[in-house]
């Protein structure tokens, strides 16, 4: 077993689940930031998501979506 290799492998895990945490806390901190300057942060999430497909997807869920709207008469 290659124990400097795996020493690397554990001390970059450790280095990037702190990261993570880091960001995670930082998506928080902007959710609460914009909440109290009065905007939804669910709805700013699902702009986000939106916006991170591409045209064919986004309007392939629009319609999707359209037809469930109609079929349950909302």
């Amino acid at each position: 077993m290659d124990k400097e290799r795996l020493k690397s492998y554990v001390k970059r895990l450790q280095s990037l689940k702190s990261e993570a945490k880091s960001v995670r806390d930082d998506i928080r901190y902007l959710k609460c930031e914009m909440k109290g300057a009065g905007f939804n942060p669910k709805a700013v999430e699902t702009v986000v998501k939106l916006l991170e497909m591409n045209d064919t997807d986004r309007d392939d869920q629009d319609n999707l979506i359209e037809t469930y709207r109609m079929a349950l008469g909302i």
